[in-house]
């Protein structure tokens, strides 16, 4: 329609991301934590009060979770959150300095890059993970293509240029 809406979930703190649910719903996180916003009353639902990030998964149903207190550096731990149960579990696994988080298609796995360079490719109960070394700086991007069959990922490298990797661990 052209028409603009901006909505404000009232916690001061900035939106870092944003998905739409299967049902027309928006899930905002931010470090105020995850809420669900209904766009045609303009209401929020407070899921989580964690501070961090949010990725919703192929299925519509399952989150992966950056836990970081840090609003100026977005480093912490990975989880994932089923909306529907209203329940969560830690990615131990993949440490506690991941960067950025991916779903594989199936969403049966995820991939997390870390600030150690190490990017982490697991089954999303948290077992663990296969270890793709190869860059010298921090991994500051994660994605999985869309056959699921390849990994991408960037690393900041000399000069401050990103570093792209591509992996096939699956």
């Amino acid at each position: 329609t052209g028409d603009v809406k901006s909505f404000d979930p009232g916690d001061g703190k900035d939106i870092v991301s944003v998905a739409f649910l299967p049902d027309g719903g928006l899930l905002v996180s931010s470090f105020g934590g995850l809420r669900r916003l209904d766009v045609e009353t303009g209401s929020f639902e407070l899921l989580l009060a964690q501070p961090g990030m949010a990725f919703l998964g192929p299925d519509g149903r399952h989150l992966l979770l950056l836990r970081s207190q840090n609003e100026q550096e977005p480093v912490g731990t990975a989880s994932v959150y089923d909306l529907r149960e209203r329940r969560g579990w830690p990615l131990s696994s993949h440490g506690d300095q991941v960067t950025l988080m991916a779903w594989d298609p199936s969403g049966k796995r995820v991939v997390t890059g870390s600030r150690d360079g190490i990017v982490r490719v697991g089954p999303v109960t948290g077992e663990e993970p296969h270890l793709l070394i190869g860059h010298q700086a921090p991994s500051w991007g994660v994605r999985v293509d869309p056959t699921g069959r390849l990994v991408g990922s960037t690393s900041g490298g000399a000069g401050g240029k990103l570093v792209p990797e591509f992996y096939n661990p699956i």
